[in-house]
């Protein structure tokens, strides 16, 4: 079997499994463990590294050597089990001018829009007479997960009889339709980044926003260094002054261009919440030392989702580890240097 007709195999498991309502641990670890064998045979970059890694034969997804996010923005690297010049659709993180972006390549786009729609299915929150997204579309940001994540949620949306606007950038053109389209007294869920909704509340000022009873508002990403980072409390404080949305009314995601799930968390200090496909572990990053519940560390990732590139993804975000599906988090370890995780250290 080829690479392409493995991939497509894989990717039909895949699906049924994502649609079931939960799985055993046995049943994720088979899984896990098979999509590991996958992609030590398809992606010999990830295959090398391993060999590094490990010493003797493993049989738990806990034992899975995870790849440091650092590693997909290696240049002329593809982490790939296919040809990189097959894919669909490429990824791209944010950048800096001083760092290298990292890169995620998809072969087809199927599985990532999957994870996205059960993940959202299980939040089981009110559905919405409109939508807002606070940013561009896809077709002016193609390599963008996020703005991908949110036109899949729109297409879906609108199937549901959800009418989806766009308002970007906040403007004051911008803010008088979203005055209007509050004034229809029709439930509302706006979505968009922090940075995003701080544009929102300075734009608004003194003149406030009053959305109808039982409107939601999702919030992702950080600050990326254009703002002082606020606290959850005083973000959400913000959001209620502005717009009159209760913190329980907050959703939280989390997700990053190197995964293709996405964790939520509903409400002000509640732990961010996985998908069945998906499982964690956390470390400390001195010493590779898997933590216990309630201990701080590095999280790192086993996403069942990420099946064209590499399952078990190591971050160097903080986090407070609750169990196998759950941690809170504390923010991004900015002086992290991960040890024995980036690619660059094993002479590929």
């Amino acid at each position: 079997m080829d690479k392409l007709k493995s991939f497509n195999h894989f990717s039909q498991r895949f699906h049924e499994y994502f649609s079931q309502s939960d799985s055993s641990d046995q049943e994720f670890n088979q899984m896990a463990m098979n999509l590991f064998s996958f992609q030590r045979e398809n992606n010999p970059i990830y295959d090398k590294y391993c060999k590094q890694i490990l010493k003797e034969k493993i049989d738990k997804w806990q034992q899975i050597p995870p790849l440091s996010t650092t590693a997909f923005k290696e240049k002329e690297i593809s982490l790939t089990c296919f040809p990189p010049e097959k894919a669909e659709k490429i990824f791209f993180t944010s950048g800096t001018t001083k760092s290298q972006q990292g890169k995620h390549y998809f072969l087809n786009i199927d599985t990532y829009e999957h994870s996205i729609l059960e993940s959202w299915k299980k939040l089981n929150i009110p559905s919405f007479q409109q939508a807002i997204f606070l940013s561009p579309r896809a077709e002016k940001e193609n390599h963008s997960s996020l703005i991908h994540m949110f036109e899949t949620l729109s297409k879906k949306m609108n199937l549901e009889s959800t009418k989806c606007s766009w308002i970007y950038p906040v403007n004051s053109k911008n803010l008088s339709l979203l005055e209007k389209l509050t004034s229809e007294k029709k439930t509302i869920l706006l979505l968009g980044t922090a940075i995003s909704f701080l544009h929102l509340f300075e734009k608004i000022g003194e003149k406030r926003f009053k959305l109808p009873p039982q409107s939601w508002a999702l919030q992702t990403g950080g600050y990326k260094g254009k703002y002082k980072s606020l606290s959850q409390e005083s973000l959400y404080k913000k959001f209620h002054h502005y717009l009159g949305i209760p913190a329980k009314n907050i959703i939280n995601e989390y997700s990053m261009t190197e995964l293709s799930s996405q964790f939520y968390s509903i409400g002000i200090n509640q732990a961010h919440q996985a998908p069945h496909w998906v499982k964690i572990q956390a470390i400390k990053p001195e010493t590779n030392q898997i933590i216990s519940q309630q201990e701080e560390g590095h999280l790192i990732i086993y996403d069942l989702a990420n099946i064209g590139s590499v399952l078990a993804i190591r971050t160097q975000d903080r986090v407070i580890y609750h169990n196998e599906h759950s941690f809170t988090l504390l923010g991004r370890d900015i002086n992290a240097s991960p040890r024995g995780c980036s690619l660059s250290s094993y002479e590929l």
